[in-house]
């Protein structure tokens, strides 16, 4: 999973600002922008929770970063999958009316 993950956040983020420079509308780009930034934030809080251990800093603040790595990466994953389908192809939500 080490290796994938930069993968993916690479891939998000590439995606996200192609299409929000081209379009700015549209909300698919900005929505794989933010999943971009918050793996790279989920994996900052998790390697900063690994660096720091109990020895290094206090034992609070590590925790803290442990549970933001652990609950910002839930979003990440499940974000964007759920609004790629809802906003696909234009960014907008279908209409109702017919």
């Amino acid at each position: 999973f080490a290796y994938i993950l930069p993968i993916f956040l690479m891939a998000y983020a590439t995606a996200g600002a192609l299409i929000g420079s081209r379009r700015p509308h549209n909300a698919i780009g900005w929505i794989f922008l933010a999943t971009g930034l918050l793996w790279a934030f989920s994996g900052l809080a998790a390697g900063l929770a690994t660096w720091a251990g109990p020895e290094r800093i206090d034992l609070t603040w590590v925790q803290v970063l442990d549970w933001l790595g652990a609950w910002v990466f839930a979003p990440g994953i499940y974000t964007p999958v759920i609004f790629l389908l809802l906003l696909f192809p234009d960014g907008n939500l279908p209409s109702v009316s017919a």
